[in-house]
């Protein structure tokens, strides 16, 4: 019996639009029905409050791995810089961004204390000569001239141990910050034969992470009592024979110097002097280079009496005064500066009896 014509659940003849549709259900619900519960078993329920768990491409897997790879490799930025040696024969850089044998430039003798092994040393680009290699070895100390904070505007003298060494340059630290110093810049500290010092002595010594000038109080074994004044505080302190270097007017790092800065005469600490050049620390500032012929070393500073005239420092400049009070064993005195009624109170490194420099 032939079929008849496909009807609706309201009985009506089915046309011919509707009849694709009711096909076109038929064949997606066995599609998913197939793709679900693998032919008539049905899916499993979904566990309640779970998600399904979305399927691993072969794309997104190379993609997690890639990923996984790089999260446990180091950082290209983390690993110290590649670097080059410096070139003995290549004269002082003056680039500020790099200066001779600087954080870019590998060392020659660095032991574990190179310039890899923390930040980057603070240079001075500005150093131009002369080159002078080191004598100080790793964990030597060495007076070394350091910037007061960070900037090579600013300077000061400390005490400090080597951590690092090349032919032209070491490191030094201090409050957490590295210094490349040129070699011209340092000095190794030798112990100072107790031999040699008496009580009254002058000496540089080292104090508060600086230097200070003081006279001995008293020399004990290996150890020296040293009056001094620093920051406007006098105080008397214990130091080792190898932190106390005595000023008997030999230019050494730190001796107080004269300097004609044209037409007038100017306190300053020695740093180093060759044949052609003098670097000169002036009033904290940066160091600055004068001939050698413009530098006066003074002479191992004396005990002064009250009425003796004197030249001596008065802010930046070297001026005429007659001593009115003798403070604290000859390590400071009143002076009245000639021409006037005032007076100041100076310690002894810049107070010498009329005529009494000598040249180096």
């Amino acid at each position: 019996m032939p079929a008849g014509p496909l009807r609706g659940k309201d009985g009506a003849k089915m046309g011919h639009a509707s009849l694709l549709r009711l096909r076109a259900g038929v064949t997606l619900s066995l599609v998913l029905s197939v793709a679900a519960g693998c032919g008539d078993d049905p899916p499993a329920p979904p566990v309640p409050g779970s998600a399904r768990k979305p399927a691993t491409t072969a794309a997104s897997a190379r993609s997690s791995a890639s990923a996984s790879v790089a999260s446990a490799a180091p950082s290209a930025s983390a690993a110290p810089p590649a670097s080059a040696s410096p070139s003995s024969s290549a004269g002082p850089a003056e680039s500020a961004g790099a200066p001779a044998g600087s954080a870019s430039a590998a060392p020659a003798t660095s032991g574990s204390g190179g310039p890899a092994a923390g930040p980057a040393p603070i240079g001075w680009g500005d150093f131009s000569g002369p080159t002078v290699k080191p004598t100080a070895k790793l964990g030597d100390p060495v007076w070394s001239v350091l910037p007061l904070s960070g900037s090579w505007e600013a300077v000061k003298i400390a005490l400090l141990p080597v951590t690092f060494v090349d032919d032209r340059n070491l490191v030094v630290e201090q409050g957490g910050k590295r210094y490349l110093v040129p070699g011209a810049f340092a000095s190794v500290a030798t112990a100072t034969d107790a031999a040699s010092l008496a009580k009254g002595d002058p000496v540089l010594a080292s104090a508060h992470g600086s230097r200070v000038y003081g006279r001995v109080v008293e020399i004990a074994g290996d150890k020296v009592k040293v009056r001094s004044k620093f920051a406007g505080v006098v105080e008397v302190a214990d130091l080792s024979l190898r932190e106390v270097v005595k000023l008997d007017g030999s230019p050494i790092l730190g001796a107080p110097v004269v300097v004609k800065d044209g037409a007038v005469q100017r306190p300053g600490y020695l740093v180093h002097q060759s044949a052609t050049r003098a670097w000169i620390l002036q009033g904290g500032g940066r160091p600055r280079a004068f001939l050698p012929s413009e530098v006066t070393v003074l002479p191992a500073p004396k005990l002064l009496t009250v009425g003796q005239t004197v030249t001596g420092g008065r802010v930046d400049k070297m001026e005429a005064a007659v001593v009115t009070k003798v403070l604290d064993d000859g390590l400071q005195y009143e002076v009245k500066w000639e021409g006037g009624e005032d007076t100041a109170t100076n310690t002894y490194e810049w107070l010498i009896p009329r005529d009494s420099a000598k040249k180096p």
